[in-house]
């Protein structure tokens, strides 16, 4: 065989700078929601006392060591929940980022979710009132993001690129 033609090889296309911006949207989104568990982390002994007391007031009759459970479960539960949506987020993220357009409709579904576990994190781990904006500050700014991030990855240049 005296052939001498180079094996065909597959050229690395850019991602479109529209898709660039989503996926650092996405990451800051995963920065702001770590740091809303961090800081909730950090406050979880008056989280904990605040979400014993609504758990003693909404069952006053029940068992002490049930209530402190449930208390326990709901925070860890929270914060897992948080946990949970970064992770499925990354997860499509990075598969979209390998040029799968199918994790841009997934991701909608998953923001959905995102949105309810943004809103029963903040009832759960944020204190009412000011003192509650370190934890809830973070989660609206990872939802704001989250949703800025998918709605840059329908552009049509990200299209064209899913195609190519």
């Amino acid at each position: 065989m005296t052939y001498q033609a180079d094996a065909p090889v597959h050229r690395e296309v850019e991602a479109p700078g529209a898709l660039r911006t989503s996926r650092t949207l996405w990451l800051l989104s995963f920065v702001a929601g770590l740091v809303a568990v961090g800081f909730s982390w950090l406050n979880r002994d008056d989280g904990k006392q605040r979400l014993l007391e609504t758990v003693t007031d909404l069952a006053p009759g029940r068992d002490a060591a049930t209530l402190e459970a449930l208390a326990n479960l709901v925070f860890w539960g929270s914060l897992g929940a948080i946990a949970l949506v970064v992770v499925l987020e990354a997860l499509l993220l990075r598969t979209m980022m390998r040029r799968r357009a199918w994790p841009r409709v997934a991701a909608f579904f998953v923001l959905v979710v995102h949105a309810a576990v943004m809103v029963l994190a903040e009832a759960y781990l944020a204190a009412p009132g000011g003192a509650g904006a370190a934890v809830r500050w973070p989660l609206l700014i990872q939802l704001g993001l989250a949703v800025v991030a998918w709605i840059v990855s329908l552009s049509p240049a990200a299209s064209r690129w899913f195609r190519a």
